[in-house]
């Protein structure tokens, strides 16, 4: 009997290890549940700050004496309701064909406070010319139309105009009527805008072609600047310049 008892807890001993050997094993490194919880919801990031916005562009700065200057003119030209921006110009003038296509482009983005004013020289014979014909067909309602149009066919293919008649021939060429335009060259009423074109001349001592002034008070030093492109970066410069002066100067006064 003895013998049967311990056989009997021999078995149980064997059972037992057996159960202990098939149930799950546990380690110490096991996270419970809540351990899992907790690391999810460290995996959610914190979202990203916003972009700051771009900082706005710095508008270049000139100095007066380098890439302009200031007119000393008296009696001072009388004030213009708008800012206008004056190009001095020839059809006559090489230098002013290179120019146009900078002044084109910024003619279509100019602040809508200024106006582009085109006068043409007139202080050579063969620029007179030209600017008679100008005047022309402004007075035809056409030179705004033609004006690129009048460039090309004077540069590009090389149009020799030395004649009232070669004026007309040029005109007719970019769609403007013959008879008209020669009679608009001869009307009495464009001479006194040829003597004004001449008087301002004078009056802002222009001395060659193209010539930029902004609000009859500054010159654009076109001969200093590193290239073109930058006279209209001059020109929008000045332009801040006179809004600055005009703001001043509609300042109620304290006494």
């Amino acid at each position: 009997m003895r013998r049967t008892l311990i056989l009997g807890m021999a078995a149980w001993v064997l059972l037992a290890g057996n159960l202990l050997a098939s149930s799950p094993k546990t380690t110490a490194a096991a996270k419970p549940p809540a351990a899992a919880g907790a690391a999810t919801t460290a995996a959610v990031k914190t979202p990203p700050k916003p972009a700051a916005p771009p900082a706005a562009p710095v508008k270049p700065v000139f100095t007066e004496g380098v890439e302009f200057e200031r007119l000393n003119i008296f009696p001072a030209p009388a004030p213009t309701a708008r800012i206008e921006v004056t190009e001095f110009f020839s059809y006559g003038c090489i230098h002013c064909f290179h120019f146009e296509p900078i002044v084109d482009g910024w003619r279509s983005q100019k602040p809508a406070d200024v106006d582009l004013v085109l006068v043409p020289a007139t202080f050579r014979p063969d620029f007179a010319l030209f600017a008679r014909g100008y005047y022309a067909a402004e007075a035809l309602g056409v030179a705004a139309k033609v004006h690129a149009a009048i460039w090309d066919a004077l540069w590009k293919q090389n149009r020799n105009v030395q004649t009232i008649s070669d004026l007309a021939d040029l005109y007719a060429s970019v769609g403007v009527d013959r008879n008209a335009f020669i009679d608009a060259c001869a009307d009495p009423a464009i001479e006194p805008k040829l003597r004004h074109a001449t008087d301002q001349l004078m009056q802002f001592a222009v001395g060659g072609t193209p010539d930029l002034l902004v609000a009859g008070k500054y010159r654009v030093l076109l001969g200093k600047l590193s290239n073109g492109a930058q006279a209209f970066e001059v020109v929008n410069y000045l332009i801040d310049l006179e809004r600055a002066a005009r703001r001043q100067a509609a300042k109620p006064v304290k006494h």
